[in-house]
Order: structure tokens, then C-alpha cells, then sequence
């Protein structure tokens, strides 16, 4: 059993090609037992926030991943499917996870079927997570209306002795106006922020 575990590590980390949308490498060593999991930057199309009010945040995030993964929607087109008439009323990533999963829009040329989730992610999940390809949204210090939210695009790692990825920093993508749309944070830092991840993902 700990051949095969030391195998398919191996595998993960040698030669790893994503099975998303963006056929490529999404794991790359950058020294010794130090690595980088996620698509390249340039893969990702950045989308900044429409500044009517907070929720438009979560749909830039939203609309990048669906971009991403070949849907082209509109901020105001996922704000009406979350917040029917109400662009503005307060809302939180659950609700908008739970208004787009299984969602088929009219109008977009291919049928395409929205799926969405949300949970807590531990380390190992999230490298396997990047590794295929994959951005997620996170919401940091969602427990007060102030959190903000970004698109988590890349995790940078070592193993430990056990084979355990030890996350060391991640990039994430804000889309916020005027903020800096790609900033780094040390991993201690970004989980005393009280992480959630939300996944936006079409077929």
C-alpha cells in the first residue's frame, strides 16, 4: 500500500496533466521538494467587479470561473439568477452556490449545465484540486458582512516526510476595484481568515 501511495505521488507531481476544460501542466516543481499547483495566470481571464454594490463581487468571481471553464455570462445575468429584481440584498456564497447549481442559461449558445459547491478544504484537497486545473472561489472571514472574496488560483507547497502536501502561501485573484488583482498571502495567514471554498464548475 505505501509503494502504491509513493507511486501515484510520484505520478502526480512528475507528470501530472489537467483533465479540465484547459488541457495542460497544472503542477510544476520549482526547486527541490517546492512546488506550484493551478493553471497559469494568463489562462485565467481576470474580470473586475461591477461597483453597484457587494454581491457583484461574488458574481465577478463567478463569472471568471465560468469563463474559464467556457460560459460566457454577464455579472447582471448570475446577480438576476441569485437575486431575482434585487441586485442588492444581501446575500452570502451559499445562496449563489445554491442559485447556480444545476442552472442550464437560455441564452448562451451551447447547452451547458451549471454545478456548484461549497465546503472547508483541507491541504491535500486543495492541491489535487489545483493540480486538475481547476481555480475555486473562497470567501475569507465569511462570518462578518465585511469578508471578501477572491478566486483562489494557485497553491505553493512542499511535501512532508509522510507525503503530505505543506502548504506554504496561495495566489488569489481579487476582483474588487482598485484592489491589486493578484495577491499573494502566507498560508497561516489566509486560514486564521476562516477560509470557505466555493466550486463553479460546467459541463
Amino acid at each position: 500500500m505505501k509503494k502504491l501511495r509513493l507511486l501515484g505521488i510520484g505520478l502526480v507531481l512528475s507528470c501530472f496533466f489537467s483533465t479540465a476544460v484547459h488541457a495542460q501542466k497544472a503542477i510544476e516543481k520549482l526547486s527541490r521538494n517546492y512546488y506550484v499547483a493551478g493553471p497559469q495566470i494568463e489562462e485565467i481571464q481576470f474580470i473586475e467587479a461591477t461597483p453597484k454594490c457587494q454581491n457583484y463581487c461574488w458574481a465577478a468571481c463567478a463569472q471568471i470561473l465560468l469563463n474559464y471553464h467556457g460560459l460566457s455570462l454577464s455579472q447582471e445575468q448570475i446577480i438576476e439568477r441569485v437575486h431575482i429584481g434585487k441586485p442588492c440584498e444581501i446575500g452570502d456564497g451559499k445562496k449563489m452556490i445554491q442559485a447556480l447549481n444545476g442552472w442550464s442559461p437560455p441564452s448562451v449558445e451551447k447547452v451547458s449545465k451549471i454545478h456548484a459547491s461549497y465546503g472547508i478544504l483541507n491541504p491535500s484537497d486543495l492541491v489535487d484540486h489545483l493540480s486538475n486545473g481547476w481555480p475555486i472561489i473562497v470567501g475569507l472571514d465569511s462570518r462578518s458582512l465585511s469578508g471578501q472574496v477572491y478566486v483562489l488560483s494557485a497553491v505553493y507547497f512542499s511535501m512532508d516526510n509522510w507525503d503530505n502536501p505543506k502548504i506554504d502561501e496561495v495566489l488569489l485573484r481579487n476582483p474588487w476595484p482598485l484592489s491589486p488583482s493578484e495577491e499573494y498571502m502566507r498560508w497561516d495567514m489566509f486560514k486564521a481568515k476562516n477560509p470557505t471554498f466555493f466550486d463553479v464548475w460546467v459541463d
